[in-house]
């Protein structure tokens, strides 16, 4: 229990503390670059959405897929799916992008309800495998509707049918990556053996499959058609200053995370788990940024990491501040045979 307080307590420090940074970065860019502040905030608020949707992913999958070799990690992609309900709070000043306000509005309502049911769930270890895969089906089909209609509004006129389950893919791929980060941060708080290290590895390899696999088939589909109307999303994101963002995304969400989870040695490590983890949340970061930013300016701004910042400095805060008070913690039954597991 001391060791959580204390963990925690660093945590709730370091989060104040990239607020107020990015606090400072917003004014700036306000007075400097207002123009940018708008596309910056759209895509920070992306980022906060799909990193919290990630934690409640994350959770239904691994309770209908009766992994209870994850019991010990279970309170940390609860605490990230817990923020849900104040990364929705973040698309209020852009929900005026949309053409289709109640429905938005209605579809963040009933994820966070389905959110905090799973929750609440686990934590009365009742039904937990229910609630999970309705949720799963529905806030994904819902979600996946909000991201067509809010996250793709600065690319109108263009569209395509691949969008939504590339961003909902991304999102699984963040929460993965939070929950191993945490875990990593706060290794001597979590048991974690290496069967379980390398079964998480396994998923975070297993998310990078899938985003490689919809990103090569969002851009395969387009490039084969080649008709003018379709390649307008991804003419200014592969040209100019947007350019080398696309590289690194490509290489830091698919191809060095590739290469480096899939020996088997690594991940039986924790802090390459947790390293690779770090790396998916950020690279996802550049991702949001990626979606919204080149069709609202011809250039990249270092000051829109503000936006970045604040977003996720609170989000922080509230996930570990629902993971000391409402995480729900695995029974005594449950962590031994977590710890019991050897993997493969």
């Amino acid at each position: 229990a001391d060791s959580k307080g204390g963990t925690v307590k660093r945590g709730v420090v370091t989060s104040i503390a990239f607020a107020l940074a990015g606090g400072v970065l917003m004014i700036l860019e306000a007075i400097f670059q207002p123009k940018h502040l708008a596309y910056a905030w759209h895509a920070a608020a992306t980022f906060g959405l799909t990193l919290t949707l990630g934690g409640f992913l994350v959770g239904a999958v691994l309770v209908n897929a009766g992994a209870k070799w994850s019991a010990t990690l279970r309170h940390v992609h609860s605490a990230v799916g817990g923020a849900l309900p104040v990364a929705c709070l973040a698309f209020i000043p852009i929900l005026h992008v949309s053409d289709e306000i109640a429905l938005d509005v209605a579809c963040l309502v009933v994820a966070v309800a389905f959110e905090e049911t799973f929750r609440a769930a686990q934590l009365r270890d009742k039904k937990r495998a229910g609630v999970g895969a309705v949720g799963l089906v529905i806030v994904s089909i819902l979600m996946t509707l909000f991201f067509f209609d809010v996250t793709l509004a600065p690319a109108r006129p263009w569209v395509s049918d691949m969008f939504g389950l590339y961003v909902l893919v991304g999102s699984f791929g963040a929460g993965v990556g939070a929950t191993a980060l945490v875990g990593a941060l706060a290794a001597s708080t979590f048991q974690v053996t290496q069967g379980q290290s390398s079964a998480w590895g396994r998923i975070e390899l297993v998310a990078t499959c899938l985003w490689g696999y919809c990103a090569f088939s969002l851009y395969m589909l387009i490039w084969v058609a080649d008709m003018p109307r379709e390649v307008s999303f991804f003419v200014p994101r592969t040209a100019y200053a947007w350019g080398w963002m696309s590289t690194v995304l490509v290489f830091g969400r698919f191809v060095v995370p590739f290469m480096l989870l899939v020996p088997r040695a690594p991940k039986q490590h924790w802090w390459h788990v947790g390293a690779m983890g770090a790396l998916m949340v950020v690279v996802h970061a550049l991702d949001c940024e990626m979606m919204v930013g080149p069709s609202s300016a011809s250039s990249p701004s270092w000051l829109d990491f503000g936006c970045f910042f604040v977003v996720g400095g609170v989000l922080s805060l509230v996930a570990m501040l629902r993971f000391r008070r409402h995480a729900p913690l695995p029974a005594a039954r449950e962590v031994e045979v977590a710890l019991a597991y050897e993997g493969s």
